[in-house]
């Protein structure tokens, strides 16, 4: 079973949630660590760490308002990805906001994309955990 845990009750933890987000987003969509740090006391705001046990498996920020939560950034640890992290992370938001709206933006998945196939994968993955376009 995963656990979430607030950014800001996180010890030495931080600094390894700050390594995921690094290598998990290119430069040009992250905003700066600390802004998002700050921006996680406002109360419509979660930045979330999740555990199994003692892994930490991955992150969360979402902005949540009324009926809607916003998911801006989402990772899974490296090493653990393909292994069903992210799904039960997924699982978990939900399970903290029943009833509510999430939303989640990706990337457009265009033909002259890149990355095109990184893209696509990431919109299965969220295809394959309920999501719709």
């Amino acid at each position: 079973m995963l656990r979430a845990v607030d950014i800001a009750k996180l010890g030495s933890d931080r600094k390894k949630v700050k390594e995921i987000y690094m290598r998990a987003f290119p430069r040009e969509e992250r905003m700066p660590f600390w802004m998002m740090r700050a921006m996680a006391k406002m109360q419509n705001t979660e930045f979330l760490a999740f555990y199994e046990e003692e892994l930490l498996c991955g992150f969360v920020y979402m902005a949540v308002a009324g009926n809607i939560v916003f998911v801006m950034f989402f990772a899974v640890e490296e090493s653990l990805r393909y292994r069903g992290y992210g799904s039960r992370i997924l699982a978990e938001i939900q399970a903290h906001h029943p009833g509510q709206k999430i939303v989640i933006s990706i990337e457009k998945c265009d033909g002259d994309a890149p990355d095109l196939e990184k893209r696509l994968r990431r919109k299965n993955f969220y295809l394959r955990n309920g999501f719709q376009e």
